[in-house]
């Protein structure tokens, strides 16, 4: 994830910036990050390498990483 999104999961400018796909719910993320539903946007298909457990648990550090950088005074 970290190549394209950067270690903070806030992207480059160009890529998504993952803190606000976690309004989309599990389902989208299992979807986006499994079965490459936005293949044709750059996303590839994690399927292959990452059980549903493991795609939760990226979705799960997202939404902390979401949290924490809406605490964190400006």
């Amino acid at each position: 994830c970290t190549t394209c999104h950067g270690d903070t999961a806030v992207g480059g400018g160009v890529l998504s910036d993952l803190r606000y796909s976690s309004l989309v719910g599990t389902e989208v993320w299992l979807s986006v990050v499994r079965d490459g539903a936005l293949h044709k946007q750059g996303m590839v298909s994690y399927g292959d390498v990452l059980t549903d457990e493991e795609v939760t648990a990226i979705e799960s550090y997202v939404i902390t990483r979401a949290r924490l950088a809406a605490q964190a005074p400006e």
